[in-house]
């Protein structure tokens, strides 16, 4: 028994066959890589972080109001003015406008440690859009427990 003998099999018939095989799976995967980068391609422009959406695509958040300036978000209800005329902006200060919020009930606490009472009225400020103040207005439940919970925190 030689070594170099032909070993059952091998013939021509059977070696074009695992060269057909071998070079399917060379394209399969090729295809398959290909579609694996274009679709992580696409996962990327429409997550924004290709292309040219993402350098111009500014973050969805409160810009500042210049005094004059319509705000883009008005408060509902915020029209209408106590004595019935336009806001007066002076030349001094900011040059952004103002906006006020005034939470209607005070807030009554006991002192921590204390039969003392404290009783206090707050308005809120922003110099950015009306959002904040509709934020506000939205969460008002839940800045009014905070803020009772500082004040029962609050020694005499």
């Amino acid at each position: 028994m030689s070594k170099t003998k032909d070993k059952p099999g091998k013939d021509g018939e059977d070696a074009g066959k695992s060269g057909k095989g071998g070079m399917m799976k060379i394209i399969i995967g090729a295809v398959l890589l290909l579609g694996i980068g274009a679709g992580g391609a696409y996962g990327a422009f429409a997550m924004g972080l290709l292309g040219a959406d993402a350098a111009h695509q500014e973050p969805d958040e409160p810009k500042l109001v210049l005094k004059g300036e319509a705000d883009p978000y008005p408060v509902p209800g915020a029209d209408a003015e106590k004595d019935g005329g336009a806001p007066i902006y002076g030349d001094g200060g900011s040059k952004y406008r103002t906006a006020y919020y005034s939470f209607e009930e005070s807030f009554t606490s006991n002192l921590a440690d204390s039969p003392g009472l404290v009783q206090v009225e707050l308005a809120v400020s922003t110099r950015r859009d009306g959002r904040v103040l509709q934020w506000v207005r939205n969460h008002e439940l839940a800045i009014r427990s905070a803020i009772l919970t500082q004040l029962a925190a609050t020694p005499e």
